[in-house]
């Protein structure tokens, strides 16, 4: 909570943060975050989340090295996302499932704020789904990584892993991207009314392109405006792709189903 304790609250209590402000906060499961109206990073909770040997208590202001702007962040459930004032991607915490986007070599923890380096262009937004992840980029185009069961990074499958370790683009075989999640992370983009003309205008374009690539021609991504936190839901995805995934996930479901028939049989065996 930040509150200098761990101890419970059953009633609101002020958080000790720069009286300048705070523009940006985000919640994970046990550590939490915020940028301040100077760009300022504060971080708070489980030590081993921040990169700390004990539990910080109180928000604690964060020096990363090489970057000292900041202009988003975003808490997973056991990692976080910083996006520095030049469109920087940095990511630390669990990466069982390859979500931190960090390739396979970077281990299951990473501890320290590390560059997500496979981007070709600056990050302007992100969410995390606790094991995958989706970031959009300035030009619109959105890539995706972690765990990509039930095909939720909407990546077309062309290995068996199932987990992809670093950014990969989406290609547009759908003509929306919705997104449905926790309702205290959810970002919005505000625009002037000639910003809108100017997104209706690419969102047409996005359209074309999105028939292009069903026929086969040049592949492009859709362009995204806003996001929602925790899940993002793929309209008209590529059919193939989740009878795929699905088909993979059955047969290790029988896979662990015959394995556990066969140490019933064993057991009854030594009676």
């Amino acid at each position: 909570l930040g509150l200098g304790s761990q101890e419970s609250h059953s009633r609101p209590a002020r958080v000790k943060l720069p009286k300048t402000g705070v523009r940006e906060l985000s919640l994970g499961v046990d550590h939490a975050a915020a940028i301040t109206l100077q760009d300022e990073l504060f971080l708070w909770g489980k030590g081993s989340l921040l990169g700390e040997v004990q539990n910080v208590l109180q928000p604690k202001r964060f020096l990363i090295e090489g970057s000292s702007h900041f202009k988003l962040v975003v808490c997973g459930e056991l990692e976080t996302f910083l996006v520095d004032k030049a469109g920087h991607l940095l990511a630390w915490g669990s990466n069982r499932y390859g979500q931190l986007g960090l390739g396979q070599q970077s281990g299951l923890h990473v501890a320290a704020p590390s560059h997500v380096k496979p981007l070709h262009e600056p990050v302007t937004d992100i969410v995390s789904g606790g094991n995958f992840t989706i970031a959009s980029l300035e030009s619109g185009d959105v890539c995706a990584w972690g765990n990509q069961t039930c095909g939720r990074l909407g990546l077309v499958e062309t290995k068996d892993e199932r987990i992809c370790w670093e950014p990969s683009l989406v290609v547009a075989t759908w003509s929306t991207v919705a997104t449905a999640a926790r309702p205290q992370q959810s970002r919005k983009t505000v625009r002037s009314s000639k910003d809108t003309e100017s997104v209706a205008g690419k969102t047409e374009k996005s359209e074309e392109t999105a028939t292009a690539t069903a026929k086969g021609t040049k592949d492009r991504t859709q362009n995204v405006v806003s996001f929602v936190i925790l899940q993002t839901v793929l309209k008209q995805e590529d059919t193939n792709q989740q009878e795929s995934a699905l088909k993979k996930d059955a047969e290790e479901f029988e896979q662990m189903v015959q394995e556990l028939i066969q140490e019933i049989r064993s057991l009854r065996d030594e009676e």
